[in-house]
């Protein structure tokens, strides 16, 4: 007898992942960081298809023809708030909830609020150097037909621009198309000149989006299509896209593993009297709400005071510059972070 619930489904093998980018390092600092790219890198499992997706669309390819595995927009393109650490996803959220680890258990995951990366006291927290650890990301999930019919591969972006233009997109197709599911579409990357906020100057940008061909005269023409039953699209990889999100926004330091028996307990009853506490946070130049907000998250979390140290050092302020002559103007290094998610846009 089958299993009720699982041997009734199927679904496509994945292959791998596009990346609109790769990791560089600093020849001054010798950190790693995400070079932009403006050509889609192929990354797969199996280097005889990556060797094969070079002989069809070229070495820099900026356009490949793809279709879609499902017509669930949920799973061809989910778009999340997710906060990393160097050992992995910690919380992905929509803005209203989110789901998140539960400190010392690794695979247990609690419903909490989500206000966004800018305002979330745990993204803040795990991040480094001031900069909250958490970033929109959206992935898009797709088939290459002239390469493989029966894998799905995966193509990560962070960019405001990217998740407008394929949402769009999307919709546009179902309405004209009649489905999204197996329908030739044209995934490209085109540049896109906008202006950068901190400096209004105008920069050259590359975004993700969809080119297709179906007019009223032509939809006819599309083929219905049955799926086998249970068929479904893989589950989006949630691995950190180190092609897109710095490193150096995460905490540096892993995450500790699971201990067999309880953590200890707090060093202190009330870290909001604790001295060295309160003296750290002077010193860090931290505003009242994200003191507050700090307490809170140990307490919650049952941190104890090396680990609310360490987030407090990783959310100090940089000193303010000592006024005078403007220093003289070196060589600057390689943007650690590409211009459009720096920017936001």
């Amino acid at each position: 007898m089958p299993i009720k619930g699982l041997s009734d489904q199927r679904r496509f093998r994945r292959l791998g992942k596009l990346r609109l980018g790769q990791k560089a390092v600093s020849a001054k600092s010798g950190r790693e960081y995400p070079e932009k790219s403006d050509h889609f890198i192929a990354d797969f499992d199996d280097e005889v298809m990556g060797t094969r997706f070079e002989k069809l669309f070229g070495a820099e390819p900026k356009s490949v023809r793809v279709v879609f595995p499902d017509e669930d927009t949920e799973k061809v393109f989910p778009q999340y708030y997710k906060c990393y650490s160097s050992a992995g996803l910690l919380c992905k959220g929509d803005g209203e909830s989110a789901m998140q680890r539960v400190p010392g258990e690794a695979l247990a995951m609690d419903e909490v609020d989500c206000p966004g990366p800018d305002e979330c006291a745990f993204a803040l927290a795990h991040g480094a150097g001031g900069r909250t650890g958490c970033r929109r990301i959206a992935s898009l999930q797709f088939i290459i037909p002239d390469l493989d019919l029966t894998s799905v591969i995966q193509i990560d972006t962070t960019s405001r621009n990217s998740i407008l233009n394929i949402n769009s997109q999307l919709d546009l197709l179902r309405m004209v198309a009649g489905r999204l599911s197996f329908v030739p579409v044209d995934l490209i990357l085109k540049p896109m000149e906008t202006m950068e906020p901190r400096t209004g100057k105008k920069v050259n940008i590359f975004v993700l989006d969809l080119n297709f061909h179906v007019t009223m005269a032509t939809r006819h023409l599309l083929q219905p299509i049955t799926m086998p039953r249970g068929l479904i699209a893989p589950p989006v990889s949630d691995k950190l896209p180190d092609d897109l999100y710095p490193r150096t926004q995460i905490a540096a330091s892993p995450e500790p593993e699971p201990e067999p028996e309880p953590a200890p307990e707090p060093d202190s009853d009330d870290y909001a009297t604790d001295a060295d506490i309160t003296a750290a946070m002077d010193a860090a130049a931290l505003p009242a709400v994200q003191r507050a907000a700090m307490l809170q998250s140990a307490e919650a979390g049952g941190w104890d005071k090396p680990t609310l140290l360490a987030c407090i050092q990783r959310a100090a302020k940089p000193a303010p510059a000592k006024r005078g002559r403007p220093p003289k103007q070196a060589t600057p290094e390689p943007r650690e972070i590409a211009s459009e998610d720096d920017m936001n846009f």
